[in-house]
């Protein structure tokens, strides 16, 4: 069977991405899989050159063709915050509700329409003679309060207009639809069924 390493130590984003590339049939692992401890710093100032870090690394590590992506939420009250640091923004040590709350408490005079906020992905997909990368937007806003337990990340305070919802109320497949994640995904399945030869 084709095996495909997905290049992260994140749960909640393994679940996604299997789910969404269930159609193509192919063997999908995670660096837990293969005793990959290491851990990539993302150090880069884009989605895209973090997205390439890990890569390209892994695939160094496993040989096997390694999708990566790096992804986060851009306010636009906060010039963009938090951005590549999303997953470390406030610090190391912060739990994704601590990240929450410390994003409601910059928010908290910011009103309306003024919330806007988009997800943001970029897939990078690494064989042996080419890289290939693709990026998806969720366009929403910032809620008041954390609304839902689903997903994980800024999922229970981002709003999605199109589904009166925020992202912590959907189902995997009905976020898989809608999100940036998704668009992401969608735009690297033309390379993996080539690569693999998928008709």
């Amino acid at each position: 069977m084709n095996t495909l390493l997905v290049a992260t130590h994140n749960i909640g984003k393994i679940k996604e991405i299997k789910l969404f590339l269930s159609d193509l049939n192919l063997k999908i692992i995670s660096l837990s899989d293969l005793n990959i401890t290491k851990v990539v710093e993302e150090k880069d100032d884009t989605f895209l050159s973090n997205s390439l870090l890990k890569s390209k690394e892994y695939h160094r590590l496993s040989g096997v063709i390694t999708l990566a992506e790096d992804s986060g939420l851009e306010v636009e009250a906060l010039n963009g915050r938090p951005g590549v640091l999303s997953a470390r923004y406030g610090g190391e040590n912060l739990s994704d509700s601590d990240r929450n709350d410390l994003l409601l408490s910059e928010m908290k005079d910011v009103k309306g329409l003024e919330r806007s906020a988009r997800y943001v992905s970029v897939v990078t997909l690494v064989s042996n003679n080419e890289i290939s990368s693709s990026c998806g937007y969720l366009n929403g806003y910032i809620t008041h309060q954390r609304i839902g337990i689903k997903g994980f990340g800024y999922d229970p305070i981002f709003w999605v207009p199109s589904k009166s919802n925020t992202t912590a109320n959907l189902s995997v497949r009905q976020k898989n639809e809608i999100s940036h994640r998704g668009k992401a995904l969608e735009g690297i399945k033309p390379v993996l069924k080539r690569l693999y030869k998928i008709v």
